[in-house]
């Protein structure tokens, strides 16, 4: 209605501009009330930008007309400067209150977690993504609206005096670098201190040529403000890659604080997982944690090393990996649970059959003393049926010291019984050892029971294994080329050969030439024979003669010990079998074969692995299988956070 009465083009202009202030307080409304997702903010925002659209139409026709409009143009571009700073606000109060709500959503997903509620855990997770999502759309529409609001106003601006364009590029560029700068601020990133350099020798030349200009005669004065303009829009352009540098220091810092929060929470999941086990008096096998330390220690290193979404993925494996824990202190609570029900039953039992215990106690001990205070002696039967029901009840859990009391009054009233050779059927604490007058025959060799199910114990890997050094192009004995798929292949690892796929049993290394093979646990000998068409051995060698556990070294040439011959771990069995001119092989495998129970499998060798070394041959293949990734530049290869132990991406295959 106000536009229909107004005629003067003039007025009509700052009547647009002023239905821009209107249109920026609906977009606050709407994004306070109905959040950035609203359909409403698309038609506030196309309304807004036609306003301002129509005020620079209007000055551009009177221009048209021949009328100086740049007192015009200098008014209206002023009066637009209070809607602008508004419209900018209203997202950043929008934004700090997504912020705020994401903050909230971090702590009660914590709770739900520690909680162990799944389901909860799941819904906050969707709200927190749905968060994120409005986060990153309230920024794309910020900069959408900014962007077409700056076209129409260029319009206006394009009108106003040479010395006013350059005036107002000047105070456009410092307000510019001042959001930066508080931008900066608000998400929590540092700059560099020399970052502002280029923006400020531009500001500064605009400056100088602004100031020449207003000292200058009429014909050079028109000269130097459009060098000030200029200069002043260099170096706000410069401000461009500054904007895009804290957008992703941004989000930089948002994944390392991920990936700090997911570390943390790991190590709080622990803690409550060891509190539960003590509360609940069940004690963990020392092997328990075995497989989260090491995945949590990897996600610690890869946050060192600022790869922040892997250290969150591993972080996350981590925690998964407590949930087998929580499930096996369950387990053992309700064995703990059957046992303690198990021991009162006993004791419920005892105390049931304790009356009828002590009424055969005293039932004996009165016959004993009627024997005694009428000074008959016992019959040998009688007395063997009195030791009978003692020994009974001492089975029965019955006191000892209350046993031994009766058996030495019975022993007493058969004194005919002592003097005999023969012993009698009596408590053997209670009998002197006789000298013996028979010849002594000498000892027997003692018979050793054939130990079938000794398991072999690893003290190392066969061959050395250290971080990788470039400058020799190997890790310890492993030998790095850029021909090649794998330096290690894992346990449980499906590579592809000429009869088809197959799953390896073995920890296979490709070695320098000649690489020293170790024995990795004691044992005997039981087999060295050639590889057909290799031109090397495959060795076996068991912890005893009968036992059904095997370990095989294969590919290993320059063999000079035989069948027969005991090795210990350490000991040099030979040297790796032949690969290619440049590089040697050898291989790995634990393996159980009962022929009788026909039960034949592979093991990892970690599985049988000296506990006290355990750790440290972990940690040597990952970082062997981190390094080659490095080499490869390939972060995938391995995928150690599916690893049963490292290297083992199977605990047992069955053949």
């Amino acid at each position: 209605m106000q536009e229909f009465f107004t005629f003067n083009p003039e007025s009509k202009a700052r009547l647009q501009v002023a239905f821009v202030t209107e249109r920026v307080a609906e977009v606050k409304i709407i994004l306070e009330t109905k959040g950035v997702e609203a359909k409403g903010l698309e038609v506030a925002k196309a309304r807004l930008q036609k306003h301002l659209g129509d005020a620079a139409e209007i000055v551009i026709k009177q221009k048209g007309k021949g009328k100086d409009v740049s007192k015009l143009a200098k008014e209206l571009n002023d009066k637009f400067e209070k809607p602008k700073s508004a419209l900018a606000d209203s997202f950043k109060v929008e934004k700090r209150a997504l912020k705020a709500k994401e903050d909230e959503l971090k702590i009660q997903l914590k709770a739900a977690r520690q909680a162990g509620d799944i389901a909860k855990e799941e819904v906050l997770m969707k709200e927190l993504d749905q968060i994120k999502a409005q986060k990153e759309l309230l920024e794309l529409k910020k900069e959408k609206i900014e962007d077409e609001l700056e076209v129409e106003k260029e319009k206006i601006k394009e009108e106003m005096k040479a010395q006013h364009k350059a005036e107002k590029a000047i105070r456009e560029a410092e307000e510019e670098k001042l959001e930066l700068v508080d931008k900066a601020a608000e998400e929590g990133v540092e700059l560099l201190a020399n970052v502002f350099a280029k923006f400020d020798s531009l500001l500064t030349q605009a400056k100088n040529a602004l100031q020449a200009g207003l000292s200058a005669e009429d014909l050079a004065q028109e000269d130097n403000f459009v060098e000030a303009k200029n200069f002043a829009k260099r170096a706000e352009k410069s401000l461009d890659q500054i904007e895009k540098t804290i957008k992703e220091l941004d989000k930089k810092q948002e994944k390392k604080e991920e990936a700090g929060e997911a570390i943390k929470e790991a190590e709080e999941e622990k803690q409550e997982v060891l509190s539960k086990a003590s509360k609940d008096g069940v004690k963990l096998p020392v092997t328990a944690f075995v497989k989260f330390d090491r995945l949590l220690a990897q996600a610690k290193e890869l946050f060192e090393k600022k790869n922040y979404e892997g250290a969150k993925q591993l972080a996350k494996q981590a925690e998964k990996a407590l949930l087998d824990i929580d499930k096996e202190i369950e387990k053992l609570d309700r064995e703990k649970g059957k046992q303690k029900k198990l021991i009162e039953n006993k004791e419920e039992t005892t105390e049931k059959k304790q009356p009828d215990l002590d009424k055969q106690f005293s039932d004996l001990k009165d016959e004993l003393m009627g024997s005694k205070a009428s000074g008959m002696l016992l019959k040998e039967e009688h007395y063997y049926r009195i030791l009978s029901d003692l020994d009974m009840l001492l089975r029965s859990g019955y006191p000892k010291n209350s046993i031994d009391e009766l058996r030495k009054m019975a022993l007493d009233l058969v004194p005919y019984l002592k003097d005999k050779k023969t012993p009698v059927k009596k408590d053997e604490s209670m009998v002197e050892p006789q000298p013996s007058t028979a010849k002594e025959t000498p000892k027997s060799i003692p018979i050793t029971t054939p130990n079938f199910e000794e398991k072999p114990v690893l003290k190392n890997l066969i061959v050395e294994i250290e971080p990788y050094d470039k400058s020799l192009g190997r890790a310890g004995a492993i030998v790095f080329e850029s021909g090649d798929d794998l330096a290690f292949a894992t346990f449980g690892e499906v590579v592809k050969g000429p009869e088809g796929a197959k799953t390896l049993p073995t920890f296979e290394y490709h070695t320098v030439p000649n690489a020293t093979v170790f024995a990795a646990a004691d044992g005997v000998i039981m087999d060295v024979h050639l590889n057909s068409g290799w031109n090397d051995y495959e060795i076996l060698i068991t912890p005893n003669a009968d036992s059904y556990w095997q370990v095989w070294y294969d590919h290993v040439q320059n063999v000079s010990l035989k069948k027969g011959d005991y090795v210990t771990a350490g000991q040099k069995l030979g040297t790796s079998g032949i690969r290619s001119q440049t590089a040697g092989r050898t291989e790995l495998m634990v393996r159980y074969s009962n022929w009788r129970a026909k039960e034949t499998y592979t093991i990892c060798p970690f599985s049988v692995f000296d506990l006290s070394l355990s750790s440290t041959y972990q940690k040597k293949i990952s970082q062997l299988m981190q390094d080659w990734e490095d080499f490869k530049s390939n972060s995938l290869i391995y995928n150690q956070g599916s690893h049963i132990y490292p290297g083992c991406q199977q605990k047992k295959i069955e053949e």
